[in-house]
């Protein structure tokens, strides 16, 4: 963005961020360049317009015949397009990690943003469908769970009907037990009465026997 008028003559920071600039690895990279090593790398500089810009550049001391170093010469690729496309990478990678951790814990909520047209557009796709597989099973097996409830609680229902009429039933075979005791008792007490009644009958009996002898025995002394 910058005219070479704006340039020539002019510290090369000017293109750096000014933190990197103020920094003691910026002034150890210049020292280096004095001391005739070369350097090579990816270097982030900044635009006129404060904008970014990605190099792959190698820095060059040129000595003179003394051995001194009397400049530099920089050769540079502007690889822009390539870095952004990489940290758009490293970012949507990133994301997608984020976005199977929280799937993992059982949030099925989660879609992913599929732009682009890169590899990573497929597997996107393909974990947005895997997770609305997911999303469907889980609505299947809540289904399933509530119809089970409910046969359940039908179940539960017709326990607690068959538990009531089992204690009406033992209800009743108590009160027929009772019954049955008290009918045993009053034929007890019955065939009890029946024998007093048998004795009282045998005595009186052999007393009319014994009342006909002596009746018998008195007609016989009249005659």
């Amino acid at each position: 963005g910058y005219q070479k008028e704006e340039v020539i003559g002019k510290h090369q920071r000017m293109f750096e961020d000014p933190d990197y600039a103020r920094s003691s690895d910026y002034n150890q990279f210049w020292m280096d360049l004095r001391n005739g090593q070369d350097k090579s790398d990816v270097f982030k500089r900044i635009t006129k317009s404060g904008g970014e810009v990605w190099i792959q550049a190698i820095y060059s001391p040129v000595k003179n015949e003394m051995g001194r170093v009397v400049k530099v010469v920089k050769i540079s690729t502007d690889i822009t397009q390539q870095v952004e496309a990489n940290i758009d990478y490293k970012n949507r990678v990133k994301g997608y990690s984020e976005f199977i951790s929280k799937v993992a814990k059982g949030d099925l909520r989660q879609r992913i943003d599929v732009g682009g047209s890169n590899e990573l557009t497929v597997i996107g796709s393909n974990l947005n469908a895997m997770v609305e597989s997911l999303m469907n099973i889980t609505n299947q097996m809540g289904a399933a769970n509530n119809t089970l409830l409910v046969a359940l609680a039908q179940i539960q229902s017709t326990v607690n009907a068959q538990a009531a009429g089992a204690s009406q039933q033992a209800a009743a075979v108590s009160e027929i037990t009772v019954t049955l005791e008290e009918v045993r008792s009053t034929s007890a007490q019955n065939l009890a009465k029946t024998k007093q009644l048998g004795e009282v009958a045998e005595r009186v009996r052999r007393e009319g026997v014994q009342g006909q002898q002596i009746l018998e025995q008195a007609i016989a002394g009249m005659g």
